[in-house]
């Protein structure tokens, strides 16, 4: 019995650094989109400004 549990904690476990592991991805990937979409409004910023 005690090693079922051991299993069965060690399959959440498992499966939590997975979940873990995706959403640190999903975080990273909205940092790179947040940073290029802020790059590209500097950009745009940067060339109004140039007009003046």
């Amino acid at each position: 019995m005690r090693d079922l549990k051991s299993a069965n904690e060690k399959k959440d476990s498992d499966q939590f650094t997975i979940a873990r592991d995706k959403l640190t991805v999903a975080i990273n990937a909205r940092i790179g989109l947040q940073n290029e979409l802020t790059q590209e409004s500097q950009l745009r910023i940067d060339n109004l400004l140039r007009e003046f």
